[in-house]
């Protein structure tokens, strides 16, 4: 018995001896075969630790190599003719990704179809101003981003159409929440149910808008160029509808107006609709934005 014991204490310290050996060989080897890596990423970014792959130095410079890449394939849709076939947006959902890294990105508002990617909520300074163009029968975004930051800010709510029961509107002043109906363009006359977002600020007191959440059919080819002439904005969360080109066309004004993309989400039932959201450079520190590399800005066509 005592024999057979020390044969088994003997093969157990083998086999432990031979795991250390493994592990520290393959340590040693390590720089070796990152030496064999090709040197458009060896010397770039795997450098350092590589047990942090999220380091944001790290993706910055991975994403980096991709810049010219994604611009040629997106200019590509750019001048290709126009289309809405669900095809022709295979180019665009292929070539987009994230411009920057958000810390702490939150979905607002109904699970279901209406939901918006926003960044960091509570980064919001109080007595801000949120204006949310859309709202139809669907208060959720309203009340959960007020719910999440204790109404910190004022909430302007617009739609062209009533909604068609008082409950939908219930409490919405309680939270700091107002809604006026008009379609939303950028002409101002009442008394034609039309309005300007830029003359709806000036009613209410505001110079700049923190978040603009914009949910209007197509309307937002209208508003975005308009409103982008006017004021800065913090963050943009806005469904697009239309086809490939006009998209596109509508992402590039915004990032030549300093905006960058940090979500996009195709809408599961019509994948010819995306949402899509961009902070504007300004704002990074306050959202605590960690820039990677922008491309919108730059696309031919």
């Amino acid at each position: 018995m005592p024999r057979s014991c020390s044969q088994f204490e003997t093969f157990c310290c083998c086999v432990i001896v031979g795991l250390l050996v493994y592990y520290f060989t393959r340590q040693d080897g390590y720089e070796e075969e990152r030496s064999k890596l090709p040197p458009k990423y060896a010397p770039d970014f795997a450098v350092g630790n590589v047990d942090f792959p999220q380091d944001p130095e790290i993706t910055r410079k991975f994403y980096e190599t991709s810049v010219e890449a994604r611009r040629k394939l997106l200019s590509n849709v750019l001048q290709n003719k126009s289309s809405t076939k669900e095809w022709a947006f295979a180019g665009l959902y292929n070539g987009l990704v994230p411009e920057v890294l958000c810390p702490s990105l939150i979905r607002i508002g109904a699970v279901n179809d209406g939901g918006k990617w926003m960044c960091r909520p509570w980064g919001m300074p109080d007595n801000c101003s949120i204006y949310s163009l859309g709202v139809n029968q669907d208060t959720s975004f309203e009340r959960e981003v007020q719910a999440l930051t204790g109404s910190r800010c004022r909430i302007f709510a617009y739609d062209k159409n009533a909604p068609k029961s008082n409950s939908v509107l219930k409490g919405f002043e309680e939270i700091r929440a107002k809604f006026k109906r008009g379609f939303i363009g950028d002409v101002q006359d009442e008394a034609a149910g039309k309005l300007s977002l830029i003359e709806e600020m000036r009613l209410n007191g505001d110079q700049e808008i923190e978040i603009l959440k914009i949910d209007i059919e197509g309307g937002e080819f209208v508003v975005l160029p308009s409103i982008l002439q006017h004021t800065k904005i913090c963050q943009i969360l806005v469904e697009v509808h239309g086809d490939p080109n006009r998209v596109l066309k509508l992402l590039k004004l915004l990032g030549q107006h300093e905006y960058r993309l940090f979500s996009y989400e195709i809408n599961g039932k019509h994948h010819t609709l995306a949402e899509y959201s961009l902070v504007h450079k300004d704002c990074f520190e306050k959202y605590g934005i960690t820039p990677y590399a922008h491309y919108l800005d730059g696309l031919d066509g």
